[in-house]
């Protein structure tokens, strides 16, 4: 373009910088970046965001947060995209409670926030606490995010119930699975290398349920069988051993319920 006598504008600059984020080139970015700037050409949204993402990929934080504030000071308003790039480094370093301070201070639009928080937001955060420890502090986060009206993803299950397994809650890993069934949303391959590799993990002895629910799992990702046909199974197993259903009315209800929506 320039060889032809035409000038890249910010447009063009602002493309270019998040191609090359999108394709791992931060330097190449970096130096376009550096390019405006000696142009006297102001980076607009995009081309910050893109950046941002790019360093919080490459877990450089620091330099994340400085465009950041760069960014606020030239009078831009990130976009939810910014926020969650940011969310989502910041829990990927390990600095949880800055990431929660973050999602905070631009979600809560009763005291200056702009922007409502997504799935990236919140499963980041869930993740970080689940993997430090914080089982109750992430499903208050979980609660939250239902509450907010988004509907929790297989990965966001998936999280969770890694979380509760490694806290040892087995009840909450039941209501979980039940919950996430009683959602529609159907177990996967990880959701089952999840359950068996915790419980081996752990070197716990699991009970009746536990086996059951790992084995239905397994049922769903591994053979041929149709949902309403493992479910059947599932509450067979677990009335034959003695592991009276009526209990949990409600959750084998909705099992039966999604099986045979499944099944249609």
């Amino acid at each position: 373009m320039t060889k032809k006598g035409v000038e890249p504008n910010v447009i063009t600059f602002s493309s270019l910088i998040d191609g090359h984020c999108k394709a791992g080139n931060v330097e190449t970015a970096i130096s376009l970046y550096l390019e405006m700037i000696i142009k006297s050409l102001v980076p607009d949204v995009v081309a910050y965001t893109a950046l941002i993402d790019g360093h919080c990929k490459d877990g450089n934080m620091k330099e994340a947060l400085r465009l950041h504030k760069e960014m606020l000071e030239a009078g831009l308003t990130p976009n939810v995209f910014t926020i969650s790039c940011l969310i989502d480094g910041l829990c990927k370093d390990g600095k949880i409670s800055d990431a929660i301070e973050l999602f905070l201070e631009k979600t809560d639009k009763t005291n200056g926030g702009f922007c409502s928080p997504n799935h990236v937001m919140y499963t980041s955060i869930i993740q970080a606490l689940c993997n430090d420890g914080r089982i109750f502090k992430a499903s208050k986060f979980f609660s939250d995010m239902r509450f907010d009206g988004l509907r929790p993803d297989v990965i966001t299950y998936v999280v969770m119930l890694q979380g509760h397994f490694q806290a040892k809650h087995m009840p909450d890993v039941m209501m979980l699975h039940a919950d996430m069934i009683k959602m529609g949303i159907m177990p996967n391959a990880v959701t089952n290398e999840v359950l068996a590799s915790e419980s081996n993990y752990n070197g716990s002895r699991l009970h009746h349920p536990e086996r059951l629910l790992i084995s239905f799992n397994y049922e769903l990702t591994n053979t041929k069988i149709t949902p309403f046909v493992a479910v059947v199974r599932l509450i067979h197993a677990g009335t034959v051993s003695g592991s009276s259903p009526s209990g949990s009315s409600v959750s084998f209800t909705h099992l039966l319920l999604w099986g045979r929506k499944k099944d249609l």
